[in-house]
């Protein structure tokens, strides 16, 4: 599904004096169609950066992007706009991804909108559909974002990726700023809707147990560099840095 091959980014700042930073360093892995690849690391090891990179957010200084089996570090107009509902990020704070001026049904048939996809009533189906799949009920449509949960919100969120051909997220910390019940609700919902639709994950997180539970396979990432990855029980088990040690030893 997604191949990453020695990606790096760098940036530069200062006029008398050149400061560099190198967020991500020759970074290379792989996650198979319907798994779940687990990123961790401190914070401000890249992990973000290079999830944008991957998105297609911010463009990277070298390496390659395979998205099911296409390279589209070069690509750009029409074609990489084929590409762009076929991978979607869930991001940690769900209330930031909406439009407040817009109720929840507006916010969303805006992707269909922007991609000028089906009628009036296709895209009504669609979204009930979708808002099934994730378990709201259609009377939230008429709410506008401050008058639901947090919860509530990313589930309103998922439904949205979901009315396009979505087959790739990043999911980075979408659980971080929920309630602990709240939490293992939408990670049920992540593991059900990727056994369901064939999904496949990036998934960011600062809690191991959390991505313990969903990830097949996990990497570390420590000063911009992936220095450690693998099967996720295996690396947990015995990690083979000190590094993946320490933090593992952490929790």
């Amino acid at each position: 599904m997604l191949e990453v091959r020695h990606l790096n980014k760098q940036y530069s700042s200062g006029l008398l004096k050149r400061q560099v930073v190198n967020p991500v360093q020759d970074i290379s892995f792989q996650i198979e169609a319907g798994s779940t690849f687990g990123l961790m690391g401190n914070s401000g090891c890249g992990k973000t950066t290079l999830s944008r990179i991957i998105l297609r957010l911010i463009p990277a200084d070298s390496g390659q992007i395979l998205f099911e089996g296409t390279d589209i570090t070069k690509c750009s107009g029409k074609y990489l706009k084929t590409i762009r509902p076929k991978m979607q990020m869930i991001f940690q704070h769900p209330e930031s991804s909406l439009n407040p001026l817009m109720n929840i049904k507006n916010n969303l048939l805006e992707p269909f909108k922007i991609h000028k996809l089906y009628d009036k009533e296709r895209r009504e189906e669609e979204i009930r559909e979708k808002l099934a799949l994730v378990g709201l009920p259609e009377g939230l449509l008429s709410h506008y974002p401050h008058e639901i949960s947090g919860g509530e919100a990313q589930r309103v969120v998922i439904a949205r990726a979901l009315t396009m051909d979505v087959r790739f997220f990043v999911l980075d910390e979408p659980t971080s700023m929920l309630d602990v019940s709240v939490q293992a609700q939408i990670m049920n919902l992540f593991r059900d809707l990727q056994k369901r639709l064939g999904l496949t994950y990036l998934f960011i997180s600062h809690d191991l147990e959390v991505v313990r539970w969903i990830s097949t396979h996990i990497g570390f990432m420590n000063g911009g560099k992936l220095v450690e990855q693998g099967k996720t029980e295996e690396i947990i088990e015995n990690p083979k840095i000190e590094f993946t040690k320490n933090f593992i030893n952490s929790f």
